[in-house]
């Protein structure tokens, strides 16, 4: 039961930024739950209490293999750019802004590879080492734990 009212959760959220929802409020007897949309940011809004141990009981669930894109051989590892945070992962600066890496893009140490909005707080992301993009392993407005892979590198040919 607990992991269903968190998939809700989560889908609803998903759908909020989906459809470009400013607010969407649902109240229910054993808890309510508002949504609201910020600068085309979803935040939650819920009685801590009520999806807290929803959500400590779910383990994170893998990405999606349609959401994961890539251009090498899968023998290729390459090393990967990793979320020093959690929060959601954006490839663009806004809506309308192109990515700030694409696939086979060759990347310096230091450029920013995308954002992570944590707290309101939009934090740029910088690679740590140059190479050329060989995977994009989160889609944008995805949400990251530390330690998730954001973008892989592949060496510099």
């Amino acid at each position: 039961m607990e992991d269903d009212v968190l998939i809700d959760v989560e889908r609803l959220c998903r759908l909020a930024h989906e459809r470009g929802l400013q607010e969407l409020t649902i109240s229910a007897p054993e808890m309510s739950l508002s949504i609201k949309t910020t600068y085309g940011t979803t935040m939650v809004a819920a009685p801590l209490a009520a999806i807290a141990p929803a959500m400590q009981a779910v383990a994170r669930p893998a990405p999606k293999a349609a959401k994961q894109e890539a251009i090498a051989p899968e023998k290729e590892r390459g090393v990967a750019v990793t979320s020093p945070l959690v929060g959601i992962f954006y490839r663009t600066a806004s809506p309308d802004s192109p990515p700030f890496v694409e696939l086979g893009d060759t990347v310096e140490k230091g450029q920013v590879i995308g954002i992570i909005e944590a707290m309101k707080v939009f934090n740029e992301i910088t690679a740590d080492k140059s190479g050329v993009v060989i995977a994009l392993p989160v889609a944008t407005g995805a949400l990251v734990h530390e330690g998730d892979p954001l973008v892989v590198l592949g060496q510099l040919v």
